[in-house]
């Protein structure tokens, strides 16, 4: 499904600096897509490497042709699959600058993966982290570290949250969860894992 680092690049379109680059968006699997009109409504380019299998060995000429053919000199990879990919058809396709944005603490992911996505850290030019657990996952891995380690805080817009809701709607949705009306509600919809921040909650 759709997770944080999908929603990260769509939240961002707003922000984006079009004087400056043209952006162009790949992803890897077919059954990927749901965020795809969002990116073309934005008059942002779409291009889908189809991965098949868990160890799709083509999909490095694939990025590779691509990143020749569209011109591509700035590549910023998300997740490990993809950020060991970029690494490799990136430099292989001469693309001048490598950014790589870290999602999750070392113990996350398939050990494997993230093997071989510490052991490549040093092809990039520079690594976001997301938060600062993330950043220390980074920076004390023992196979290899990032060059030029940086956090950017994963933000979400609070927007929604503030459309004005009619007094009268907010009492009559507490009293039909049996809520008294004086009292504060908090909702929080997350998965039940430590990296979530429950606890924080």
């Amino acid at each position: 499904g759709v997770g944080g680092a999908e929603r990260l690049l769509v939240d961002a379109l707003p922000f984006i600096d079009r004087d400056t680059f043209d952006y162009e968006v790949a992803y890897l699997r077919p059954e990927k897509g749901a965020l795809v009109p969002q990116f073309q409504a934005a008059g942002i380019p779409v291009f889908c490497l189809d991965r098949a299998r868990a160890l799709d060995f083509v999909l490095y000429n694939r990025l590779k042709r691509l990143l020749i053919e569209r011109q591509v000199t700035l590549l910023h990879s998300h997740l490990p699959y993809s950020g060991i990919l970029a690494r490799f058809a990136g430099r292989a396709a001469r693309v001048k600058g490598l950014v790589y944005t870290e999602h999750n603490v070392l113990g996350a992911y398939n050990p494997l993966i993230a093997t071989l996505d510490r052991l490549t850290y040093d092809r990039d030019d520079a690594t976001i982290a997301v938060s600062a657990p993330v950043h220390d996952s980074a920076s004390k891995s023992r196979f290899g570290r990032p060059r030029n380690l940086l956090t950017i805080n994963n933000g979400v817009s609070t927007d929604w949250a503030n459309a004005p809701v009619a007094a009268e709607e907010i009492s009559s949705i507490k009293a039909s969860l049996g809520i008294p009306d004086d009292h504060v509600v908090i909702g929080n919809i997350a998965h039940i894992r430590p990296e979530k921040g429950q606890a924080i909650l």
